[in-house]
């Protein structure tokens, strides 16, 4: 997140995915074509021709085959949290 204030470190990507609301939090396969939608229609366009279009397009391509995708389905409180922390731990170190 962009909008947090963190300190500068270095952190490996290990997945890209969407959000979702439920009655209880919990981490889900995703198929990479519905997040590729979702990243593709929100993503900031920083060159308006087909050249810019086929290098967002390319991009969103190639992290897409190389992290997982998935949701994050959270509830009201706090439990989503420690769905994202189990998750992480499972992925490891890469």
């Amino acid at each position: 997140p962009w909008n947090v204030p963190t300190r500068a470190a270095e952190a490996t990507l290990v997945a890209v995915g969407t959000l979702g609301w439920d009655a209880a939090s919990r981490w889900e396969a995703q198929g990479a074509g519905e997040v590729a939608r979702v990243l593709l229609l929100n993503a900031m366009l920083p060159e308006p021709t087909a050249a810019g279009r086929g290098a967002l397009v390319g991009a969103a391509g190639r992290v897409l085959s190389s992290v997982e995708t998935a949701r994050l389905v959270f509830s009201r409180d706090a439990s989503a949290a420690e769905v994202v922390r189990t998750r992480l731990v499972a992925a490891g170190p890469r």
